[in-house]
């Protein structure tokens, strides 16, 4: 039997009332809520859906801020009819962006001055961190990088990641092989006199390593990041276990928690981050190595974009499957629609796609 949406008000809220005595315990005026996870994707993982956890909203951006006596949640207006059709009204204040602000909200929730707003670093980029930072400064209070997730400690039953599915794609269907794409790399990091550069782009590390997985439904690849060196190569910053099956001579593998040791061993060559990727944790993990920073644009990203010619035939290969699916789709859709007393839902239509 399902619950009814009563019980899931009810259970929402005593959520909500956990985490502000988490908050209280803690020391903060209030909490941020992401959608996103480390990897920033707009499709994450089941165990990093903490907005939906704790609001009900399972829009695929947007975020909430959760003070002592008022909870705001904002999205885009894609989602402005979701938003309070999924969550209780009487706990969550729903904002359209940019119509209504997270500084806007603030300033007329009446935040304390000094009132202190935690938020989990890993879950927020360098650039979120400093918008974020923004808004509240606005509004009288300070914004602090938290070393853990409140939410974390009162979700016990969170999903796990899927089974480890990686694999390697055939050169044939890449073009440019991991060696050609370091070599190419190094070249450009040497003509910005860096020695080394953090990836924290997931497809752009997939991309680099010529990798897939099925750490997401929809997205085919492995969730990490990297550590590229001209010196000592590539590194991939995530589980072994589940990467084992795309390790090669040329490639090492090393838990995210080896990074600040990592840095310590660079010397004095600069790293190239990308602070709209970068989340704030590592960033202040870099900054207490002392190393020396560059901030740039990830670099992959234009490589990325320039499609080999076997990529261009993948391109047209998938597109000539695609088009044979939607036609037979169209011709389902002509007979079905035309069959007497014919009945059609929109959800009939996804499970037909699908």
């Amino acid at each position: 039997m399902g619950w009814t949406v009563s019980q899931q008000d009810q259970t929402r809220a005593k959520r909500l009332e956990t985490l502000r005595g988490a908050m209280a315990a803690a020391g903060f005026d209030g909490w941020i809520i992401g959608r996103e996870d480390m990897y920033q994707g707009e499709e994450v993982p089941a165990g990093d859906e903490r907005l939906a956890y704790l609001s009900g909203f399972t829009g695929s951006a947007g975020f909430a801020v959760g003070l002592g006596d008022r909870a705001g949640l904002f999205s885009d207006g894609r989602y402005s009819l979701q938003m309070p059709a999924q969550t209780n009204l009487a706990e969550w204040d729903c904002n359209t962006t940019p119509d209504v602000t997270c500084e806007d909200w603030l300033k007329a929730a009446g935040l304390a001055s000094g009132a202190i707003i935690a938020i989990d670093g890993r879950l927020v980029t360098v650039s979120g961190f400093r918008s974020f930072e923004k808004s509240v400064l606005a509004a009288g209070g300070t914004l602090v990088c938290h070393h853990e997730n409140l939410l974390d400690h009162q979700w016990h039953d969170r999903p796990a990641l899927p089974p480890a599915a990686s694999w390697q794609m055939p050169v044939e269907n890449a073009g440019k092989t991991l060696a050609e794409k370091s070599d190419d790399l190094a070249a450009y990091l040497n003509a910005k006199d860096c020695a080394a550069v953090l990836l924290t782009r997931v497809d752009s590390v997939n991309w680099l390593v010529n990798m897939r997985g099925g750490d997401l439904p929809c997205t085919p690849v492995n969730l990490c990041f990297s550590l590229y060196h001209r010196e000592t190569g590539l590194c991939l910053l995530g589980d072994q276990s589940r990467l084992q099956p795309v390790l090669t001579p040329d490639i090492t593998v090393a838990p995210l928690t080896q990074l600040p040791a990592m840095l310590g061993d660079m010397g004095d060559g600069r790293l190239m981050i990308e602070a709209a990727s970068l989340p704030k944790m590592l960033f202040e993990q870099i900054v207490a190595s002392g190393v020396q920073t560059c901030e740039a644009d990830c670099p992959l990203t234009i490589e990325k974009a320039r499609k080999t010619p076997a990529e261009l035939r993948g391109f047209r290969a998938a597109h000539q499957r695609d088009g044979a699916a939607m036609v037979e789709f169209l011709c389902w859709l002509d007979q079905a629609a035309s069959a007497p007393n014919a009945s059609i839902a929109e959800s009939d239509l996804v499970d037909k796609l699908l």
